[in-house]
């Protein structure tokens, strides 16, 4: 494997492919071997041959984030621009967390921006083909729709309740509730400088104690826990 990669480095594929030959024989189901194969024939500009080496590390290991960022990308440079979102999606939805390495920069990138335009596109055309339907009800209350339609275009997440503790069923899942059954929040929101006041007093007074805030974090908590 070490020598197929140096020979991809200096772009002698008929070395590589002499390596990878060798290490598919010692190692047939080493996923990394397939993933180096799709490598050499991308080099060699034989597309549908990596494809086919991709799919076979996919099918060795199907939450390989490599292998379907990389089946994604050769569907992109043959035109297959509506499966390359698709699979581009699935990668983005196992990629590892954290900093991803540079080279996987521009990549992760393209990925992002192709299912930004395949969730554009399925909107516009879902709304195209409820218009009718939409100018019929143009009195109705159409909030609840129009939100399905941005959860399927992957524009507004689908909100429901994530307790640590006690899961309470069957309660429904509002993201946010009206104003009007807060009729205490304008009286809250007009002290607002009343509270920064009391809160610069209590900075002030701390000196070199930090203040410490209501919801605090001890070290090594996840912090999305109350997401």
């Amino acid at each position: 494997m070490r020598e197929a990669q140096r020979a991809l480095q200096r772009r002698d594929t008929a070395s590589a492919f002499e390596s990878l030959r060798r290490a598919e024989a010692a190692a047939p189901d080493d996923v990394s071997v397939h993933l180096y194969k799709s490598l050499a024939y991308r080099a060699s500009g034989d597309l549908p041959a990596a494809q086919k080496a991709v799919e076979r590390a996919l099918v060795l290991d199907p939450y390989n984030f490599l292998a379907r960022l990389s089946r994604a990308w050769l569907l992109d440079k043959q035109g297959q621009k509506r499966q390359a979102a698709l699979m581009y999606e699935q990668a983005l939805a196992i990629a590892p967390p954290g900093q991803l390495p540079p080279d996987l920069a521009a990549p992760v990138a393209r990925a992002r921006e192709a299912v930004a335009e395949k969730n554009a596109a399925l909107k516009a055309h879902v709304l195209e083909r409820v218009a009718d339907i939409r100018a019929r009800h143009a009195d109705a209350a159409l909030e609840r729709f129009d939100e399905s339609i941005d959860i399927l275009a992957g524009q507004a997440r689908a909100y429901v309740q994530q307790p640590l503790m006690l899961h309470y069923p069957r309660l429904p899942a509002i993201p946010f509730f009206p104003r009007e059954l807060f009729p205490w929040l304008p009286e809250l929101e007009a002290a607002t400088p009343v509270i920064k006041e009391e809160l610069e007093i209590v900075l002030e007074q701390s000196g070199t104690q930090p203040f410490a805030p209501y919801i605090s974090y001890p070290p090594g908590a996840p912090l999305n826990q109350w997401e």
